[in-house]
């Protein structure tokens, strides 16, 4: 009797190990990825080209950065710099460029009041001084005596001197 039950409680603890032992369940490998990828970037980059992404390093933000950075006119608000690259290309939009309109010199001798006062940095009381200052002394000889004007400095004379000429 002794052995029937040595033997019942045998066989219940290899049930029970048996029951209770780690199973071996499959692990999903995956595989790293080191694949490089070729992306052409062009429009509001300062060296737009094929850039070649490999590793962790496959942002967008990291490609424009090869690119050389973005220029003064790239518009990123549509942008998501921590987006994993997808595609073969990427053009960054740039903003809409506005035409400066060719700025014709006025002659400093020669312009006249309401030519004057349309000059950007010239008010009606310096247009009027100007005038005073030419009729006083015959003409200008150079820009530089628009100093002799008051409210004009160093750094006006610089701005005008973009819009007038002798």
């Amino acid at each position: 009797m002794k052995k029937h039950r040595f033997y019942i409680l045998l066989f219940l603890f290899i049930c029970i190990m048996i029951y209770f032992y780690p199973k071996e369940t499959k692990k999903e490998i995956i595989p790293l990825e080191s694949k490089e990828i070729s992306v052409y970037i062009d429009g509001a980059v300062n060296f737009p080209g094929t850039y070649i992404l490999q590793g962790n390093n496959k942002t967008l933000g990291y490609l424009i950065h090869l690119a050389g950075g973005l220029t003064p006119y790239a518009n990123i608000e549509s942008l998501d710099l921590k987006s994993i690259v997808a595609k073969e290309k990427y053009t960054i939009p740039e903003y809409e460029k506005k035409l400066v309109e060719k700025v014709v010199k006025l002659n400093l001798n020669t312009a006249s009041y309401d030519e004057l006062i349309k000059i950007p940095y010239i008010s009606e009381t310096k247009a009027l001084d100007i005038l005073i200052y030419r009729k006083e002394h015959t003409s200008f000889r150079s820009l530089d005596e628009l100093i002799n004007i008051s409210g004009i400095g160093e750094k006006t004379l610089e701005k005008l001197k973009v819009y007038l000429t002798l």
